[in-house]
């Protein structure tokens, strides 16, 4: 029950940010100022406590995911990964975060591991089930656990989108998941000095 509160939530912020993106396709920059986000404080792969606000001034890249998905988070790393490589040493200047949605499992500890084999500069977060449901609400974001007749025991179902954050901590761009790495460097460099 929770989970579909979360959902219809998700997909009517998500309907809210459309918009807003449609109204501001016409800037010149591109870029928008969301009425989504906002500081949050979570549990950062090194065990040590991560809170958005202390960072101010870096550009960041966010998406949700779990260390679980079978396809669509190793992608978008990947993609990443690109992103990077095209951004040459400017990539200095952006950090990624990887904020888990399935808390109960991905511990840092898992987190740190998963994110060490692609080779980015990501830093995966985590918290309570209620800490991270609240972010990802924030956000816009929804997921729905999904049973499996397997080992797995379950999956989830998540929002694919990628935020760029500013060094005053707003949402200044959200890329869906067909966005490339050319434009995602393209976008992301708008907000590098």
């Amino acid at each position: 029950m929770k989970t579909a509160w979360l959902v219809t939530l998700g997909l009517g912020l998500l309907l809210l940010v459309l918009f807003w993106l449609k109204l501001g396709a016409n800037q010149e920059d591109g870029l928008l100022d969301f009425p989504i986000g906002g500081d949050f404080t979570l549990t950062a792969d090194n065990g040590e406590s991560y809170t958005l606000s202390d960072h101010q001034g870096e550009v960041r890249l966010l998406f949700f995911g779990f260390t679980h998905c079978p396809d669509v988070c190793p992608t978008t790393l990947l993609e990443l990964k690109e992103v990077y490589a095209q951004l040459g040493s400017d990539g200095q200047e952006v950090e990624t975060l990887f904020i888990t949605i399935d808390p109960e499992r991905d511990t840092p500890e898992l987190l740190h591991d998963y994110l060490a084999s692609f080779d980015l500069p990501v830093r995966g977060l985590t918290g309570s089930v209620e800490q991270v449901t609240k972010v990802i609400a924030a956000y816009a974001g929804w997921f729905d656990k999904v049973d499996l007749d397997s080992a797995a025991e379950y999956t989830l179902d998540h929002s694919t989108s990628s935020y760029l954050i500013d060094g005053e901590g707003k949402v200044r761009y959200i890329f869906s998941y067909e966005d490339g790495p050319e434009r995602i460097a393209h976008i992301v460099r708008k907000l590098l000095p």
